[in-house]
């Protein structure tokens, strides 16, 4: 300020904020359904004059395509000195830069950018996940993942534990290694009663793994039972289920998996009458949901 009430730019100007240094923390990359890092950066004194700073994630060196949401994103406050990106595509490899800035009335004036630093994509595990989920069928568990990617990945193994800390294998499933994804299942035809925990290891090739989100399928053993009848059937079929909590459901699927009917099944119902006098001949699947444990039975329509 030069006394009259205006602000020489050209003085402020002529000693520009500092430029800043990446770097990235790839200790907490992480694949499993939201590839993300974490960028950090450091900054060179004197920091009192920065409000921010200024971050770009882009997929080319030129910075002409960024991932989403990472184009001049501000970062408020001078000792925020990272950021989580997330929203990345483990195939590409990502450029980071920061620069720092600072307000001078209603203005933003920019210091100038750091560095690029690179993340190779070669860093990124091998998958990444889109799905895990699990449920009791017949008394065994049955689990269910989809990948987004896979590349140099060896397999997956599945570990279970009944207090969600203790782990140990029980079985290992062989990598499709699709650069568009795959469908995996697994059945766990030991699953304890009670309340079973389970994650994928996550292993390429190089012996590298990461693990997946931990589900929990709770099993009441023998009390649980479903049973239709008669069967086969040329019209009305009664099913008998163990007791329904809240929010159980029942469908009947057909072979071609189209749903011919779908409906709730009342709390503490212990039985349901099917008609499936309309049905043209063939076998289909009666599934019943109760306490996210599912329960499959065959019948056939005459």
């Amino acid at each position: 300020n030069d006394g009259t009430g205006t602000i020489d730019f050209d003085n402020m100007l002529m000693n520009p904020i500092p430029v800043v240094n990446t770097t990235v923390a790839p200790d907490i990359i992480s694949n499993t359904l939201n590839p993300r890092f974490n960028a950090k950066w450091t900054a060179s004194t004197p920091t009192s004059r920065i409000t921010g700073y200024r971050l770009d994630v882009a997929t080319n060196a030129g910075f002409t395509t960024y991932v989403s949401g990472f184009q001049n994103l501000y970062v408020d406050g001078i000792n925020t000195l990272q950021q989580l990106v997330t929203g990345v595509n483990t195939l590409n490899t990502h450029y980071i830069r920061v620069r720092p800035v600072y307000q001078i009335g209603s203005n933003e004036v920019s210091g100038e950018f750091s560095n690029a630093t690179t993340l190779s994509s070669a860093i990124f595990l091998p998958v990444t996940l889109t799905s895990f989920t699990g449920s009791v069928v017949n008394k065994a568990g049955e689990l269910k993942w989809v990948s987004e990617s896979e590349v140099n990945n060896s397999h997956y193994e599945v570990e279970r534990s009944s207090d969600g800390s203790n782990f140990v294998s029980v079985g290992n499933v062989n990598s499709k290694n699709s650069a568009t994804g795959a469908s995996y299942a697994f059945k766990d035809g030991s699953i304890a009663e009670g309340k079973n925990y389970y994650r994928l290891k996550m292993i390429d090739l190089d012996g590298k793994f990461e693990y997946s989100h931990v589900i929990m399928l709770n099993y009441a053993g023998g009390m649980l039972t479903m049973s239709a009848y008669p069967n086969p059937t040329v019209g009305n079929v009664t099913v008998q289920f163990s007791k329904a909590g809240n929010g159980a459901s029942m469908k009947v699927i057909s072979l071609e998996g189209r749903v011919m009917q779908q409906m709730s099944v009342p709390a503490n119902a212990t039985q349901l009458r099917l008609n499936m006098a309309n049905f043209v001949p063939g076998i289909y699947t009666i599934v019943y949901n109760n306490n996210g444990e599912q329960f499959v039975q065959r019948i056939q329509k005459h």
